[in-house]
């Protein structure tokens, strides 16, 4: 039987487990190749969905998978970031320059992982949705997603561009 120390490090180690995961998806999204000064973008979530996917009231993550995440052990959570950005020259083959900055965005992670820490093998899938169709696409879950949840990765989507964000 677990000791309550244990039973405690386990449940800081599974918050651990989504906090690390958001923070890995957001540092490299919002601070690769970006100047020390660079903000990190404010974090809100995880977001409660209050219904299961395809209630007609909607309050549940938009492009929420329809794959059966409980027979694996898995959890869906939707995240919101926003900050400020900044806007660059972007000089064929060679490093952009600032332009202007103060340019305002909000945008989200889908988080899909498994529900216990120790079933998470250590890495994270980070996704760039597909908006080919005109909204979010999670083409590399489609494709895969079996083989990570029985694996125990974690899996993030990014709306990473206008059109998935702006529906």
């Amino acid at each position: 039987m677990a000791t309550e120390r244990e039973t405690r490090a386990h449940s800081m180690s599974l918050a651990g487990v989504t906090a690390a995961t958001v923070a890995i998806a957001l540092v490299t999204i919002a601070s690769a190749g970006l100047p020390a000064a660079a903000q990190l973008p404010a974090v809100t979530g995880p977001v409660t969905a209050t219904v299961p996917s395809g209630d007609p009231s909607r309050n549940y993550p938009y492009s929420a998978t329809v794959d059966d995440l409980t027979t694996f052990h898995y959890v869906e959570e939707e995240y919101f970031f926003e900050g400020s950005a900044n806007r660059y020259t972007t000089p064929p083959g060679a490093t952009g320059t600032i332009v202007d900055g103060g340019h305002p965005y909000r945008s989200r992670l889908i988080v899909r992982r498994p529900s216990s820490a120790q079933a998470f093998n250590g890495t994270a899938i980070i996704e760039w949705h597909n908006v080919t169709p005109g909204h979010d696409l999670d083409i590399d879950w489609l494709q895969s997603h079996d083989y990570w949840m029985r694996s125990g990765y974690v899996w993030v989507g990014v709306s990473a561009q206008r059109v998935g964000v702006r529906r």
